[in-house]
């Protein structure tokens, strides 16, 4: 799938799709995806749907494997404190520097929330699922989880409920 940047065509794996289920609770949560790339290229940000109502701070994280050491940051941009109705969709956050990654690179993209509000896709992760250049691997793929979450904002999301897909999402730039 291609999103439209300001001068870029991004690959995503949702494009203008609407994540399906709508999640709420009372908690902090990181939410993480893992990704493979078929192509060598930048990781210029994340996305997260989020829904009317969704006045929470978000943070984007990049989680090399092995290891899930956090290599790159940011919060997302436009976040009123209340969203107007009717105002849900997709938020940005733009890593500075992009990350490289070369061909076969796997990374977990993670986005925490304050309020525990995210979409999801029913088991989106049992199988492994590729778009253009981008690689969803299945969960248990190599003996590692996807669709992973966790109630901390610093502990790599480890934990798994269905291998649900959620609504974030990884713009990604192909070439040198």
């Amino acid at each position: 799938m291609v999103s439209k940047g300001t001068r870029y065509l991004y690959q995503t794996t949702w494009g203008a799709n609407v994540p399906p289920n709508f999640q709420g609770q009372d908690t902090q949560v990181q939410l993480g995806q893992r990704l493979r790339f078929a192509r060598a290229g930048w990781i210029v940000g994340a996305r997260y749907f989020r829904n009317t109502g969704d006045g929470f701070e978000h943070l984007a994280f990049l989680r090399v494997i092995p290891g899930f050491q956090i290599v790159r940051s940011a919060t997302f941009l436009h976040k009123p404190a209340t969203v107007p109705a009717g105002d849900d969709g997709w938020q940005h956050a733009y890593f500075r520097p992009r990350l490289r990654v070369e061909v076969g690179g796997e990374v977990v993209l993670c986005v925490y929330t304050t309020g525990g509000i995210f979409y999801f896709e029913s088991a989106g992760c049992a199988q492994q699922r590729t778009f253009g250049d981008i690689v969803l691997p299945a969960s248990g793929e190599n003996g590692l989880s996807n669709g992973v979450y966790a109630y901390s904002s610093m502990q790599p999301p480890a934990s798994t409920f269905n291998a649900n897909r959620y609504g974030i999402d990884v713009l990604f730039l192909v070439g040198e």
